[in-house]
């Protein structure tokens, strides 16, 4: 089994801390308020050729506005019991025509 819980998602800007709210989706349309994503690894007479599994989500952060400068932070994926951690994703804004960081 695969396990990911988006509840956990942080979205961090300076010293304030935002975790998902009501708006949180899997990636089927299916509303998950209360649990993680579990998805097996392997279903009985299914044939995987490319072993990837989708366990996709939109997530919704209430904030007072739009941050420009943040990460965000990512829970562990569980696979068969073993966390995994994952990296902490930076974005900043581009200029393009200008060619600096905003």
């Amino acid at each position: 089994w695969v396990s990911f819980d988006f509840r956990e998602v942080k979205l961090i800007e300076g010293r304030s801390v935002y975790k998902p709210t009501g708006g949180l989706w899997s990636g089927d349309g299916d509303r998950i308020f209360d649990k993680p994503i579990d998805r097996p690894i392997r279903s009985p007479g299914a044939n995987y050729k490319h072993k990837q599994i989708y366990i996709a989500a939109i997530v919704r952060f209430d904030t007072s506005h739009r941050p420009l400068h943040f990460k965000v932070e990512l829970p562990p994926l569980k696979i068969q019991g073993f966390e995994i951690p994952l990296p902490a994703c930076y974005f900043e804004p581009y200029d393009t025509a200008a060619g600096k960081w905003v």
